[in-house]
């Protein structure tokens, strides 16, 4: 289990738990203890981010969002603009290294920008991308699969694509 979740976890029982008639806890409280939770998940996810950059040396972007991205293969095009369609193509690993999809299994997708069911990050990085642009993206957990994760990739996973705008 990701050490992440299973801190929440554990913050989430010691609140609730007592062995006399639970007390109602505040809201406030309840509200103020997984906010404490969330900002350290997502400083120490920050730090290990910027460890990855750092290793990679390069010369990244970022958003007040959390979104990190560094494209290296520019161009003059226009960029892409909500409500807009698009076909990306893509590959996908952790940060740790997992590979969801590898260079061989490049995932080509199609969506509406700011319209379809796909992570937050990716609609608000291909805004800043114009076609035939490649980029490394690094989206933390709230920018795409979160505390749910999918079948392949677990909860609160950081992930790197390596994108590339085909239309």
């Amino acid at each position: 289990m990701n050490w992440k979740v299973l801190c929440s976890l554990v913050t989430l029982v010691v609140v609730f738990s007592c062995k006399e008639k639970p007390k109602e806890i505040p809201d406030a409280i309840i509200k103020e203890t997984l906010q404490q939770a969330n900002k350290k998940i997502v400083s120490e996810d920050k730090l290990l981010i910027d460890a990855y950059i750092k290793r990679r040396n390069w010369k990244v972007d970022k958003t007040g969002t959390g979104l990190t991205y560094f494209i290296y293969q520019k161009n003059n095009k226009p960029r892409i603009k909500s409500n807009e369609s698009v076909s990306i193509k893509f590959s996908l690993q952790t940060l740790e290294g997992k590979v969801i999809f590898d260079k061989n299994q490049i995932q080509k997708v199609k969506f509406k920008v700011e319209k379809d069911n796909l992570e937050s990050g990716i609609h608000e990085v291909i805004q800043k991308m114009g076609k035939g642009e490649k980029a490394y993206v690094i989206l933390p957990p709230h920018l795409a699969f979160g505390l749910t994760g999918t079948e392949q990739i677990e909860p609160y996973a950081i992930l790197v694509y390596d994108l590339e705008v085909l239309e």
